[in-house]
This record gives C-alpha cells, structure tokens and sequence, in this order.
C-alpha cells in the first residue's frame, strides 16, 4: 500500500492534498466490531465480512450530527470510498 503523507502535502491551510484534490484519512478498526462506520446487520455489533477485509471510512462527524444530537438520524451510514489518486 501507499501512505497518504507519501503523495499528499500540506497546503497553506495544513489541509493534505494530491493534486489539488484533499487526501481520505483512515482509521483502523480490526476487533470486528463495528466502529465508527457501523456497517453491519441489524440488531448485532459485528460487521459485515467486507467492513474488516476492506478499505472502508466513516464521513465527517457533521455528516452524522441532526441538531447536535451525539448520533443523528444518518448514524451509521456506510459510505464508498473511491481514490483520488493520492
């Protein structure tokens, strides 16, 4: 694999970017539960088979946040992550 900080740098802001396009951040969460993104059947804490074999991400906080409720209506969504070349 390739580490962002391998292709991205800072801009002006302190904001990672490649090719002007800003860089994904990743968070690790290899316990088999569902984390952060919290993609997985209902009713459990496991996660699909793809959530712990794959790259996945979770959006912003604000993403998630209905009336700065800690969990807002779009909690656990899962989201695609596609490249942007960095």
């Amino acid at each position: 694999g390739v580490w962002g900080a391998q292709k991205c740098t800072k801009d002006a802001n302190g904001v990672l970017r490649y090719n002007g396009l800003p860089c994904a951040s990743t968070t690790r969460n290899d316990n088999g539960r569902k984390g952060a993104c919290g993609c997985g059947p209902k009713n459990t804490d496991t996660t699909f088979t793809w959530n712990l074999a794959s790259y996945t991400t979770a959006v912003n906080e604000h993403f998630f946040r209905d009336n700065n409720l800690f969990c807002g209506a779009t909690c656990g969504a899962c989201v695609e992550l596609t490249p942007t070349g960095g």
